[in-house]
Order: C-alpha cells, then structure tokens, then sequence
C-alpha cells in the first residue's frame, strides 16, 4: 500500500521525507482482513510540462489526480492487483486527469466510532481472481 504526503509528493518527489515514506506491506488475517492507518489522501497534479501537459492542455483538462490509496495485492493461487481507491468527497473524483475512477473503487472516508483513534474509517473489501492455469503449448 502507499500514498503521498499531505504535502501531495511521493516520497521520491520530496527530499523532505524518508525513503520508503507512507508505503507499507501487509499481511491479512486467516479470514483475509486486513486494516492499517495511513493520512485521509490528498489530490496532487501529474507532471504538467512537457508532451503529458501539452497533451491535457490541447484537451483543456486540468493535471489533478483525485485523493487516492494504491494498493498491490498477492495472494498464493490468485492473480496479483494493483489498484487505487478514491475518496467519494474528493473534486476530481468525476474528472481524474488520468481517467482511472470507476464507481467500484470510490470509498466513503466515514467518521470513526467513538473512542477510537482515529479520525476516519474506510470499509473496502478486495477479491482476488484465481490464477489461470498454466497451458502448454505442444512443442512442450
């Protein structure tokens, strides 16, 4: 999992943060949950010089991604995902500069329960596919 700074950087964007800043692996429990803490997201502009801008210039569209988790998910037997997941309240949700938002990867950022530690909690359930079998070819 891994996101930006408040700042809106990367961590090797930032000369400021630490290697490996807002990045961490996790492991789930044995009946897949999975929890861990990490800043409400921020929008942030993509590289807006060079042919990327010019070509979101031509298209008059703006270089802002929506606040958004990534996340690399493995599991044995199952194919890998790289995702991201987007914060419903969020200006850019309806108009990511990269057009990467669909409707199943939007969240809700939910006040937390009383007591807790935090300010906010997401609910976002991930499912695998399984792998597909290896094939041979008959050359094999």
């Amino acid at each position: 999992m891994w996101e930006t700074a408040p700042n809106g950087l990367y961590e090797q964007q930032d000369p400021d943060q630490p290697d490996y800043n807002l990045r961490g692996q996790f492991r789930t429990d044995k009946d897949g949950r999975y929890a861990f803490r990490g800043y409400r997201p921020v929008a942030y502009p993509i590289p807006f010089d060079g042919p990327a801008g010019d070509l979101l210039q031509m298209m008059d569209r703006h270089p802002y991604r929506p606040s958004h988790f990534h996340f690399r998910v493995r599991a044995p037997g199952h194919q890998e995902l790289v995702t991201q997941i987007f914060d419903r309240e969020d200006k850019y949700v309806e108009n990511d500069s990269v057009f990467a938002v669909k409707d199943s990867l939007i969240v809700d950022f939910k006040p937390a329960p009383a007591g807790a530690d935090t300010k906010y909690v997401v609910d976002y359930d991930i499912h695998l596919t399984a792998a597909k079998p290896e094939t041979r070819t008959a050359a094999e």
